[in-house]
């Protein structure tokens, strides 16, 4: 008899176990699909994050380049507006010693006229309208698009304005 229950059960068990073993197969199958979807989604994450970290190493980049190129043209375009100042300062005591009795008496303003200042004063006056061209082509242009994206023309304005600017390679 007790062999009889032996038999009994292991006949119960064995079909048990089987099904036992199909459901974790299967639920091995479907775990083994998820980590494959949580794999490709990280591996999308990486590829994601790998490419904005390549775009913010550019904007960087650019954005040294921008940073290192004004504190060079720092140096010589106050140079040109300390020699602008002392031109000015200059004119306003030429002018305060020539002025008409009828401007002092009615505040009238005169203006400096730059066809009477000297050829070095003038070359003083051009140089420093075309750095400030420069300066601000170099400002005004944006480094991004609208959109986010890196703005071609911003590397194109700096390598210009590099070319235009050659006291800054020394």
């Amino acid at each position: 008899m007790a062999g009889g229950s032996m038999v009994l059960g292991g006949i119960v068990a064995g079909p048990a176990l089987a099904v036992a073993g199909f459901i974790m197969d299967a639920k091995a199958d479907e775990n083994l699909a998820n980590a494959r979807k949580v794999r490709a989604e990280a591996n999308d994450a990486i590829e994601k994050m790998d490419t904005m970290s390549d775009f913010m190493e550019k904007v960087s980049e650019i954005s040294d380049n921008y940073s290192e190129f004004i504190a060079k043209f720092r140096v010589p375009f106050r140079r040109i507006l300390n020699n602008m100042i002392a031109i000015e300062m200059r004119e306003k005591e030429n002018l305060e010693k020539n002025r008409s009795f009828f401007s002092k008496l009615f505040g009238t303003k005169e203006k400096v006229d730059f066809d009477k200042l000297s050829v070095d004063d003038q070359k003083t006056l051009h140089e420093a309208w075309l750095m400030a061209q420069v300066l601000y082509t170099v400002l005004a242009t944006p480094i991004l698009t609208q959109k986010g994206d890196l703005d071609s023309s911003a590397e194109t304005a700096l390598q210009d304005a590099q070319t235009s600017c050659p006291m800054l390679s020394q």
